[in-house]
């Protein structure tokens, strides 16, 4: 699930951006993407230490309760990693919208001047 959720945003930060965007946006779409392609490493670092950790636990004869500790912290920490998104991108949500408003006011203004 972690490496889906990885290959999901890395896809998504690698979308082309529309040709429409002016300087402002387009610095804040290559800041979104970036913060999209930091998120999936994120993700993909979590997936690469659970898995290593399960192999140390198969080696080390781990019994099935010491696995599921294991389990419940690694699931607390996707937890944090997606509240941390979230919240990221409540922040990217507001400035998008915030300069959704920007644009419709300033097409508005240029509309009434003709």
């Amino acid at each position: 699930m972690l490496r889906k959720a990885s290959l999901s945003l890395e896809k998504l930060a690698k979308e082309h951006m529309p040709k429409h965007l002016d300087k402002r946006q387009t610095i804040e779409a290559n800041k979104y993407s970036k913060w999209l392609l930091n998120a999936s490493s994120d993700f993909n670092n979590l997936a690469n230490r659970w898995k290593s950790e399960l192999r140390t636990a198969r080696k080390i004869n781990f019994n099935s309760q010491q696995v599921s500790e294991m389990n419940r912290a690694f699931s607390l920490q996707a937890l944090s990693l997606q509240q941390k998104m979230q919240t990221e991108n409540r922040k990217f949500t507001v400035i998008s919208n915030i300069m959704k408003t920007k644009h419709d006011t300033a097409k508005s203004v240029i509309k009434n001047v003709r």
